[in-house]
C-alpha cells in the first residue's frame, strides 16, 4: 500500500481504550507514519478527544525507527521520541536529553516499557 502512495488509519479497539493503551496506540503510529496515515480512537468525538493529540509535535524525524536489542522499537524526532515495546518484549531506553513523557508533568532521563506499552517523549 505504501508503494502506492496509500496511507492507513490506525484506529483503537474499544475493549482496549484506557491512557496507556492510547499511549502504545499513538507510539505506534509515530513508528509507522509517513505523512500518509491517521490515527484515530474508540468513542472518539471533538468533546472527548484524546488530549495528547493536541498537544503532539514531535518535529521532522532525525533517525528512522530501530529495533533495539531489547525488541523495542524506537524512532527519534527533532522534539521527541516515540518508544514501543510489542507484546514479549520489555527493556529500558536511555533518552538523548531529559523528556516529558505525555500525561507526566517531569523531565524523565530513561524510559522502561513491558510488552503492550508504549512512550510517547517530548522534549
Amino acid at each position: 500500500m505504501r508503494a502506492k502512495g496509500i496511507g492507513i488509519t490506525n484506529t483503537g479497539d474499544s475493549n482496549y481504550n484506557s491512557e496507556a493503551n492510547k499511549e502504545y496506540s499513538l507510539g505506534s503510529y509515530l513508528l509507522v507514519n509517513t505523512g500518509l496515515d491517521f490515527i484515530g480512537f474508540s468513542r472518539q468525538s471533538p468533546l472527548s478527544e484524546y488530549p495528547a493529540l493536541r498537544g503532539v509535535n514531535l518535529g521532522e524525524q532525525t533517525q528512522p525507527r530501530t529495533q533495539l536489542p531489547s525488541g523495542l522499537w524506537t524512532r527519534i524526532f527533532t522534539h521527541g521520541e516515540a518508544i514501543v515495546a510489542p507484546p514479549g518484549t520489555s527493556g529500558s531506553v536511555a533518552l538523548p536529553r531529559p523528556m516529558i513523557r505525555i500525561g507526566v508533568s517531569s523531565p524523565v532521563a530513561s524510559v522502561t516499557l513491558s510488552g503492550g506499552q508504549g512512550a510517547v517523549m517530548i522534549g
